[in-house]
């Protein structure tokens, strides 16, 4: 289950937004509030001698990623993951996202604080269901997908919910440092670059952390080396998905045409992917993406989450693999206004050899 960074679903009293943006916040406004009412601060929870032993540890090592994210990263110093949240759900938002069938122009919402997002949450999947099919209907090619978490950018702390506690250690060790970094470095209406820096902060991070915690040649350590190795190779497979898709949309072909191709396509990534990728991956983190929606707004998303992070590896190397200073260097840039990735590449033409 692969998080969602952005809190879309506060602000409800914000009279700013356009009817469907306003309808939007004012629906999912009950189910912020609830998250709200019913964090509990984990100090308080370890307390109690009666809690079970592997909910005592995770939370503990909650507490302890947190501490060395925003002590030896230099990430922002708040309530964020000092609270937990019990649900009685196994996803805390829905995600939803829409695109045209014969294009990768995705549809958009703006919001305050966060600014244009291509993507909606829903705290009932049947609220989401309901837009899905909507938008559906309207000839959208539409996906939605369950997050594990969400950012709330600072405005409230973000709490670790009860379905985070089955994570194993790396896994719980990226989520923490990758939403601390959403708290710490947002720029609005620039999610690529949000996502993008804070998939690398989360990687770099949270496996720093799991060496000087657990050692070089620890479980957790070798799965957190497989996984990032993973997550390049989806990335290497998706871009190449999506030039071939586009390229089809920028044709002359009739739109039946490239609605033809377009299945073929899809179906031959598909089959792909399940008999030449998957075997050689080092974890089973995309064990299902074979048997997943795969259409221009899944591929949009997920492109979203999985865009190759070589340009903010670039910098890390240029700050001498000093992540903190690189962060530094990240939250210097991150201004609104202009473009935050344009800036670090002209950054790098003027500090690279």
């Amino acid at each position: 289950m692969k998080r969602v960074c952005l809190a879309l679903v506060i602000l409800a009293g914000s009279l700013s937004a356009c009817n469907e943006e306003l309808r939007y916040l004012l629906q999912q406004a009950p189910g912020q509030i609830a998250i709200l009412l019913h964090r509990d601060k984990i100090a308080k929870i370890l307390e109690d001698p009666n809690l079970d032993p592997e909910a005592r540890r995770k939370l503990e090592l909650v507490l302890d990623v947190k501490r060395y994210a925003e002590d030896r990263i230099g990430l922002v110093h708040n309530q964020n993951y000092s609270v937990y949240t019990k649900i009685d759900r196994e996803a805390v938002v829905y995600t939803l996202s829409a695109c045209p069938p014969l294009s990768f122009q995705a549809k958009t919402w703006k919001f305050p604080v966060v600014g244009e997002a291509p993507y909606l949450g829903f705290f009932k999947k049947a609220d989401g269901e309901k837009k899905k099919a909507r938008l559906e209907a309207e000839g959208y090619d539409v996906y939605l997908r369950p997050a594990g978490a969400y950012s709330m950018l600072g405005i409230a702390s973000d709490p670790i919910y009860s379905p985070l506690l089955k994570l194993n250690d790396a896994e719980l060790a990226n989520l923490v440092v990758h939403e601390l970094s959403h708290a710490t470095i947002w720029v609005p209406g620039q999610v690529e670059f949000n996502e993008s820096v804070a998939l690398f902060i989360g990687n770099e991070g949270s496996l720093e952390y799991l060496v000087q915690r657990f050692g070089a040649d620890a479980d957790p350590v070798r799965y957190a080396l497989g996984a990032n190795e993973d997550d390049k190779t989806f990335s290497v497979f998706l871009s190449g998905l999506y030039r071939e898709l586009d390229q089809l949309y920028q044709s002359d072909l009739s739109d039946a045409g490239k609605l033809k191709r377009k299945a073929e396509i899809i179906a031959a990534g598909r089959q792909n992917f399940r008999d030449q990728i998957l075997p050689s991956m080092q974890t089973d983190d995309y064990r299902r993406f074979p048997e997943s929606v795969i259409n221009n707004a899944s591929i949009l998303q997920r492109k979203l989450y999985y865009k190759d992070v070589s340009l903010y590896y670039q910098v890390f190397e240029a700050h001498h693999q000093d992540l903190r200073a690189t962060v530094d260097f990240f939250k210097e840039i991150a201004k609104p206004g202009g473009d935050v990735e344009a800036t670090v590449r002209q950054w790098l033409d003027q500090h690279q050899p």
